[in-house]
C-alpha cells in the first residue's frame, strides 16, 4: 500500500475516528473484559469503502461496515466502519501511526495493551489489571467530547512565579 494512501486514513481516521479500548460487562465473562476498539463513522459511505480497502490491503482481512444510524427526520444515514481485534490493532496501527497527529497517543496505549495481551499465551486478566485499567482511563480521557487534553494538561501545571 502506498505511503499516501495510508497517510490518508491516518487523516480519516483523526477527524472522524476512535481509537481505544473498549469495555465490555458481559455476563459471558468472570470479568470485565478489555478490547481494542477502531472505528470511523461517516455519513459517506463512499469514504468508508475506500478506507477498508486501505484496510485490507494492510491486514489481509476486510472490516465490517454497519449501519450506525438510520436517517430520517431530515438526517443522514450513518455507517461504521470497525477494527476491533487484538490482532486486527497490530496489525494495522503500526502502519498508520506516523501519519496519526491527533490519535497518536490514543493508537501507543492501544497498541501497548495488545502487546501486553500477546506477550504471553496464557494471559490472565488479573495479571495486567492495574496496567489495563489506567490505559482504559487515559484513552476514555483522550478521546472525550468537547474537551482538549493538551489544553487540560497545560491547566493542570501550577504556573511560575515571576
Amino acid at each position: 500500500m502506498d505511503s499516501h494512501w495510508l497517510a490518508w486514513l491516518g487523516g480519516l481516521i483523526d477527524g472522524e475516528g476512535t481509537i481505544g479500548l473498549h469495555r465490555s460487562n458481559s455476563k459471558r465473562f468472570k470479568h470485565p473484559y478489555l478490547g481494542p476498539h477502531i472505528q470511523i463513522v461517516n455519513t459517506d459511505l463512499r469514504l468508508l469503502h475506500k478506507a477498508a480497502d486501505i484496510i485490507e490491503s494492510v491486514m489481509g482481512k476486510r472490516p465490517s461496515i454497519v449501519v450506525s444510524h438510520r436517517g430520517g427526520n431530515g438526517t443522514k444515514r450513518g455507517y461504521r466502519l470497525k477494527v476491533g481485534t487484538q490482532w486486527e490493532a497490530v496489525m494495522l496501527l503500526p502502519a498508520i501511526r506516523p501519519y496519526l497527529v491527533g490519535k497518536g497517543e490514543q493508537a501507543d496505549i492501544v497498541l501497548s495493551f495488545a502487546k501486553r495481551k500477546y506477550a504471553r499465551l496464557r494471559y490472565q486478566w488479573y495479571e495486567h489489571a492495574a496496567e489495563d485499567q489506567a490505559d482504559y482511563a487515559k484513552c476514555l480521557a483522550l478521546n472525550r467530547r468537547g474537551t482538549d487534553p493538551l489544553e487540560q494538561m497545560a491547566s493542570a501545571q501550577p504556573e511560575e512565579d515571576s
